[in-house]
């Protein structure tokens, strides 16, 4: 204690350091990009959908980060950058990979579209027993969200219409009576519209999506015999 100037200023550098680096730094480079730099906007419902899939624990497990890793290249076409998130007011990122990353789900054949909305109601309804997760090991570890349906009398719906096929199949996979089934509620559908809408389908600059080569053609043989 016999230098207290020095340890002063040793404690306002160490703290003055800190500062730049956590607080002015981030602030910097991520305070300056506007919302036209960002290429996924939530809508409404997509932030409803969001809060549910953080209450409901999905976070957990589930990870919306892709990384500059080569084992990380077969999520999505190109790695998540902090662009991906301007307009997320709470970035739900994930830390722990028990299931796959969820970045570039909504781009996914067996998820998108109104036949992906179905399978994605099949899998959290009971992702063991849901067919397009059929042979997956890691499927058993995934919960039920059977909170996020509701029961319905079959007979009040028309039978043609793919949602009460799903909502048969339901009833049956839960042992509910026979006539019954299960459709999802506001949460449940809110949830899969979230979903549906994470994509890395944009390229931007800071990263880029690899185009692919086409194949070379051929130049067609000339007829030299007419």
């Amino acid at each position: 204690m016999n230098h207290p100037f020095i340890i002063l200023i040793g404690a306002v550098l160490s703290i003055g350091i800190s500062w730049n680096a956590l607080i002015v730094g981030p602030q910097k480079f991520f305070g300056q990009l506007s919302d036209k730099e960002g290429v996924s906007v939530l809508n409404g419902q997509q932030k409803q959908g969001r809060q549910v899939y953080a209450s409901a624990g999905c976070v957990k497990c589930h990870t919306q980060q892709v990384r500059f890793f080569e084992e990380d290249a077969g999520y999505a076409p190109r790695f998540t950058t902090a662009n991906d998130f301007l307009g997320h007011d709470k970035p739900v990122l994930g830390q722990v990979r028990f299931g796959p990353d969820l970045s570039n789900i909504g781009s996914r054949d067996l998820y998108s579209g109104p036949e992906g909305a179905i399978n994605l109601y099949s899998v959290l309804f009971h992702a063991k027993t849901a067919k397009p997760l059929e042979g997956s090991k890691k499927a058993s570890l995934m919960p039920k969200y059977t909170y996020l349906f509701d029961e319905v009398d079959l007979a009040d719906l028309d039978s043609s219409a793919p949602m009460t096929q799903l909502a048969e199949e339901l009833g049956k996979r839960s042992g509910a009576q026979e006539g019954m089934g299960y459709l999802p509620n506001y949460q449940g559908e809110v949830l899969v519209k979230y979903l549906q809408g994470l994509k890395l389908d944009q390229s931007i600059f800071v990263s880029p999506i690899a185009a692919v080569e086409e194949p070379e053609s051929e130049d067609m043989p000339s007829d030299d015999s007419k």
